[in-house]
């Protein structure tokens, strides 16, 4: 990892959560517009505007008493949704097959 925060020349751009909230602190204190600091800090304007984003909406909901999701919560909530996607899927399948073998679905 390079001392900015991210992985070497090649690999996807991954920064640390230090950089990003050091990169939201910059962006946001005013100094200079959204579009210099991301260009400064190396980073598409895109990218530095969802971690403000993100910044807000996770304030807001400290605000509002509830703590963000760490990002292995997210990931089980990700894996949870498509398990009961699949599921819901072969509930389907399984009722569609019980009417074209004359049984009624439970």
């Amino acid at each position: 990892m390079n001392s900015n925060g991210t992985l070497a020349h090649g690999q996807k751009n991954q920064y640390t959560p230090e950089f990003k909230q050091q990169a939201v602190k910059l962006a946001l204190s005013g100094e200079h517009t959204q579009a210099k600091t991301a260009e400064r800090l190396g980073v598409k304007l895109q990218t530095l505007q969802a971690w403000i984003k993100q910044h807000r909406q996770q304030a807001r909901q400290r605000q509002a008493g509830i703590e963000p999701l760490t990002p292995e919560e997210k990931e089980e909530l990700k894996r949870l949704r498509r398990e009961v996607r699949q599921l819901q899927l072969e509930c389907e399948i399984l009722k569609k097959a019980a009417l074209i073998l004359g049984r009624p679905p439970q």
